[in-house]
Parts: C-alpha cells; structure tokens; sequence
C-alpha cells in the first residue's frame, strides 16, 4: 500500500481541472477512470481538498476519496502514472500551439 501524498494531490487536482470542469475521465485499456476535485469541510484542516477516484469497468463502479496521508493500492501507481503521460502531452500540444 502506497501512502496518498501532497504532491499526487496537487498533480491530480490539477489534472482533473484541465478541461475547465473539476472533473476529467480517461479510457484506459477499456476501463473508464474519473479524478475529479473534492472539497470537505468536514475534513481535518489540511485534507479539506482530495482527489474523488471513480473506476468503471462494465456495469462496475468503484468509487474511492483519496485524502491526504491515506493508503491506496500499489497498482493505482500505474493508472497515475498513464493518466499523468496523457495530461502532459496534451499540455505540451496546447503550449506548442500558443507560440506557433
């Protein structure tokens, strides 16, 4: 189990904020997964803000609040890491068209 730092916070916040909407969703290898940025009051001050995790797989959903200094399953890793690959071509697309 991995622990659910500042920086995977910060990163999918905003990732999940690039489309101008608070939630964005990739198709990976057939299954859908949705960040989308949460705010909870309720929370103790300093995890407020976390990343809502939802997966789709056929007719299954899962749904998952990553908070901060929580644990989440290794293999999500990789899903972040893919989501993360995507966000940043697109990011470096857009850059390279404002400058042309």
């Amino acid at each position: 189990m991995a622990k659910f730092d500042s920086v995977k916070l910060r990163t999918l916040m905003e990732i999940a904020k690039s489309d101008g909407f608070s939630s964005r969703t990739f198709r990976l290898n057939g299954i859908f997964y949705t960040i989308s940025q949460g705010y909870d009051q309720t929370l103790p001050q300093g995890k407020e803000n976390h990343i809502k995790f939802v997966i789709r797989k056929g007719t299954s959903e899962q749904r998952h609040d990553l908070i901060l200094g929580n644990s989440y399953p290794d293999e999500w890793n990789v899903i972040f890491k893919d989501i993360y690959e995507i966000y940043w071509k697109e990011y470096t697309e857009r850059r390279k068209n404002d400058f042309q």
